[in-house]
């Protein structure tokens, strides 16, 4: 039993370590980003913020939305016209089930690149979940846009299978 308990603890220790760990080094790029000089900082798509956003993508992929919020915004503070940037911070509402949030950061995305199949086909998302047709709309523009994105088309034959369209 004693065994048993002892295991248990070093488990959650382990696992407060990784935690704790992960956000140590997204603090600690976030913080390299934040020192950077205003003409890096202003630069969309720096190796830095490449760099950062990754921390986002690996904090998306560990199931922690709330991190790669964090770090997409410390960019977005810095250089709010980074669409790689905005696309993290979408992602990230829309893990948190925050969808009206989600789509308003597609929707700064689509201002500065109007044709953003990613962007679409995010807002697609959002939407698939309360108004299919509205949805199919969203990923018919990102069809559009880039017909190579299997994303959207796959998304596409769902949203019109839920309005019964099977054709």
């Amino acid at each position: 039993m004693r065994h048993g308990i002892k295991e248990s603890r070093t488990i959650s220790h382990v696992r407060a370590l990784q935690a704790g760990f992960g956000l140590c080094l997204a603090l600690a790029l976030a913080g390299c980003h934040a020192s950077q000089t205003p003409q890096l900082a202003q630069a969309s798509n720096s190796p830095n913020d490449i760099g950062v956003l990754n921390v986002a993508d690996a904090a998306i992929a560990g199931n922690d939305p709330q991190m790669a919020l964090q770090v997409s915004q410390s960019v977005l503070a810095s250089d709010p016209h980074n669409v790689q940037a905005l696309y993290h911070e979408a992602a990230s509402y829309y893990a948190l089930n925050r969808c009206e949030d989600a789509i308003a950061a597609y929707q700064l995305a689509l201002n500065i690149e109007p044709t953003s199949s990613q962007a679409e086909t995010g807002i697609g998302r959002c939407l698939l979940q309360r108004d299919a047709a509205a949805a199919a709309l969203a990923f018919t523009k990102a069809v559009q846009d880039d017909p190579h994105n299997a994303a959207a088309q796959n998304d596409l034959g769902i949203a019109l299978d839920l309005q019964g369209n099977y054709a």
